[in-house]
């Protein structure tokens, strides 16, 4: 296959995949490959379900393992080489970075992976790094001659509004291929929260996670609970999330937008925390009719590896894009 004039892609979650394929469809890219890198089968199922709206052609598909995933993309490197455009899922993603720096191309453009993106100006154009590399990556890299720098300069397309900079040109997704699936809903006296995946990133403790989602179902004792976990959330966590009363644990393929969509109704009200669903949801569901009610509740984390700056600015982006901070009102649970 000639890949000197055609688009390729890397993507690695259901959102990326997600803004990919509105991408694809608003500049209408007929020559184009997908390459999905994926983590777990629940991640790969998603995408699938998401693709049923998109029906792009996804070319390959990688299971990704640790290290093992840099060699599955350098062998894979030497047989594609170059293409016009490279389409990245994740601007911060070191296997994305990898092996961005191993074809040749023309032009780099960024596909939303949720809240993230807003880092992207603090970080294009330097030496920083959000994360660090660990020692046996640095070796790796070093054997194959390759490096994990960021982009000197992207399009990026994007669900977010960011402030204007030299090195980014900024193009809006408005979600219209998502937006023509919504039909009429009518409502329950739901409310739904949003899991993430702090206890697994060992930012927050079980029992404090645990004591934070009762703290929530407290303040609306009233209403039908209904709790729809992250993609990375582990079994045994949510068997402890099931223990808690009167809630109820969403089992789904879809991830939460496609979920809603099929749904015949809608939930009254969602809480979440820094999850970008936040915003998608707002924009499908409040951008013509306020259908829900959307609220962020904030998290003061232990530990993160994350800098306690972009914590804020994922903050501070949920509340400038029009959702309102929730504070937990019961004073047996707060934190």
């Amino acid at each position: 296959m000639d890949h000197k004039n055609k688009t390729l892609a890397i993507i690695s979650s259901p959102f990326q995949l997600l803004s990919l394929g509105e991408y694809i469809r608003q500049y209408r890219i007929d020559k184009y490959e997908v390459i999905i890198l994926f983590y777990k089968n629940k991640e790969l199922q998603q995408m699938i379900e998401i693709n049923k709206i998109y029906n792009l052609k996804l070319s390959i598909r990688l299971k990704g393992f640790a290290l093992m995933q840099y060699f599955q993309l350098f062998f894979l490197s030497l047989k594609i080489k170059k293409c016009s455009n490279l389409i990245i899922g994740n601007f911060f993603s070191d296997p994305h970075l990898f092996f961005s720096n191993l074809i040749k191309k023309d032009k780099i453009i960024v596909v939303d992976d949720g809240m993230i993106v807003n880092s992207i100006p603090d970080f294009i154009g330097t030496d920083k790094r959000i994360l660090k590399v660990n020692r046996l990556k640095k070796t790796l890299i070093t054997l194959l001659n390759v490096n994990l720098k960021y982009p000197k300069k992207i399009d990026l397309y994007s669900i977010f509004c960011l402030k204007k900079h030299k090195l980014i040109s900024l193009k809006k997704n408005n979600l219209k291929v998502l937006n023509s699936q919504l039909t009429i809903k009518s409502h329950s006296e739901t409310l739904l929260i949003i899991g993430q995946p702090f206890v697994e990133h060992d930012m927050l403790s079980l029992d404090k996670y645990i004591m934070i989602i009762k703290g929530i179902i407290n303040d609306f004792r009233n209403h039908k609970l209904v709790y729809f976990p992250s993609r990375k959330e582990l079994p045994e966590k949510l068997l402890e999330i099931k223990k808690i009363p009167n809630l109820e644990i969403i089992k789904t393929k879809n991830n939460i937008e496609l979920y809603l969509l099929k749904n015949k109704l809608l939930p009254k009200k969602i809480i979440g925390f820094t999850s970008s669903a936040l915003i998608t949801l707002n924009t499908l569901f409040n951008s013509k009719d306020h259908l829900i009610e959307i609220k962020s509740f904030k998290i003061i984390f232990n530990n993160t590896r994350l800098p306690k700056e972009v914590i804020s600015k994922m903050y501070n982006t949920i509340y400038n894009n029009g959702i309102h901070k929730h504070e937990i009102l019961t004073n047996e649970f707060s934190i």
